[in-house]
């Protein structure tokens, strides 16, 4: 029940950042040399990533598929082993100083996000403003013996500094 209201605000948080993105960068595929790039064009806006606090490279299943496959990935289960788990829902590893969130949601559409943390020494780069909390409703109708649940959220993603995030686009998905 909940689920869609959480696939629905995934799916705005996305359209934040493609409205939203202030440095972008084109690779061909992504590998670990366009995403250090990406990263280099962050810290030249003076976005630098810090080791304790990496940006997230948000990407497809499909590009998480190629990224596995590469030397320099480091899967979540090796990170966290022995560790109390502090993953994100969505994290596969780390690459290329980032940590890896992959989505449906950019599957096919040839980009990925490089997205500095909420809790980076700056600031918040996109917050969700919540006008109200998550409500459940339920109607019953006894003669019928039905239930009608209805889940409703009222939530805007919005992007407060766009130089935190960058838009990798892939000119050949994977």
């Amino acid at each position: 029940m909940g689920k869609a209201v959480m696939e629905q605000i995934d799916a705005d948080i996305e359209s934040a950042y493609a409205a939203g993105f202030g440095v972008v960068t084109g690779v061909a595929t992504l590998k670990y040399v366009g995403v250090t790039d990406a990263v280099a064009t962050m810290a030249e806006n003076k976005w630098m990533a810090e080791a304790d606090n990496p940006p997230y490279l948000v990407i497809s299943p499909q590009a998480a598929a190629v990224l596995v496959q590469d030397t320099q990935f480091l899967l979540a289960e090796r990170y966290y082993a022995g560790l109390t788990p502090q993953s994100l829902e969505g994290e596969v590893g780390r690459f290329a100083g980032c940590k890896v969130l992959q989505t449906s949601l950019l599957a096919n559409t040839g980009k990925s996000y490089i997205v500095f943390p909420p809790n980076f020494k700056w600031g918040p780069v996109a917050i969700l403003a919540w006008k109200r909390k998550m409500r459940v409703r339920e109607q019953r109708y006894e003669d019928k013996e039905l239930s009608i649940f209805a889940t409703t959220a009222r939530v805007m993603p919005v992007v407060i500094q766009s130089l935190g995030i960058c838009r990798i686009g892939i000119s050949t998905t994977p």
